[in-house]
């Protein structure tokens, strides 16, 4: 049984607020863009690949690679489109008055360039049917397990929503570190590598350690904008592969002994 967790309800409920509190307080999360602005000022943890597999029935082969993993799905009714067959899904479900994520949705969309939106009555009444439906959906589905959150309450029911999501982190080998472990493991790394002189990684040591990653199924090839992340350290692959101070963390590759010349990347001044 494959395990996953959803944060939805409808856009403008808090579902961005919810993402973002479940990753500092370390939850493995998996999103494509965290591009903020001046509504969501620490960004939207969108996952507009998942959204687009849903509608075009490929949804199946992009959830093999995310198991373990909380992601976003703000119009609930993608929900449907889930493939239910030997997975179960762990919903936090955002919930907002309805008049006030549609004048929230309508600011939103006449900011990005919309040329007409419904008035605030009818949108309000389009938000509660669509998530009523879907409501009707997850609750009625067994794959579905439905943790209900207000928008006015979500920092106190943090602690609610992580031990929803456990049944889904606890999938991963090894769950990520927090965000204070990983920052703390960038730092040193960082160290390293300026003590080195900004070695990079030789190219056929390079691809011996690409090829060694991308076989290990610690590996997360979806995560952070499909550059990939292991997920034993945190960190990521695209960045610690081509830093030549550094080792995998289960001891499969270790650190390479190379002269300056073999590579140097020189900050910019």
């Amino acid at each position: 049984m494959t395990r996953h967790g959803i944060v939805s309800g409808f856009p403008r409920s808090g579902t961005s607020a919810a993402m973002r509190l479940l990753r500092d307080a370390g939850v493995p999360i998996f999103y494509q863009g965290d591009h903020a602005d001046e509504f969501n000022p620490q960004g939207y943890f969108e996952a507009p690949q998942i959204m687009a597999a849903c509608m075009n029935g490929s949804a199946d082969n992009m959830l093999d690679s995310l198991a373990g993993l909380t992601f976003k799905m703000p119009l609930p009714h993608h929900l449907e489109k889930l493939p239910t067959k030997g997975r179960e899904f762990f919903v936090i479900w955002m919930e907002r008055d309805p008049m006030q994520s549609a004048i929230s949705l309508r600011k939103l969309n006449f900011a990005r360039g919309a040329k007409f939106q419904p008035d605030p009555e009818t949108l309000a009444a389009n938000i509660e049917r669509v998530r009523a439906r879907a409501l009707e959906y997850i609750t009625a589905t067994p794959a579905f397990h439905i943790l209900r959150v207000p928008q006015s309450e979500l920092d106190s029911h943090i602690p609610a929503m992580i031990a929803h999501l456990r049944p889904v982190s606890e999938t991963l080998s090894h769950p990520l570190p927090t965000a204070r472990e990983m920052l703390a493991r960038f730092g040193h790394a960082a160290h390293r590598f300026a003590r080195s002189g900004f070695t990079t990684t030789p190219p056929e040591a390079l691809a011996a350690r690409e090829a060694t990653c991308r076989a290990c199924p610690e590996w997360d090839a979806q995560a952070l904008n499909a550059t990939g992340r292991c997920r034993k350290c945190g960190c990521s692959t695209w960045a610690k592969l081509r830093m030549a101070t550094e080792r995998c963390p289960l001891g499969k590759w270790e650190a390479v002994e190379s002269k300056p010349e073999t590579g140097v990347l020189k900050p910019e001044i």
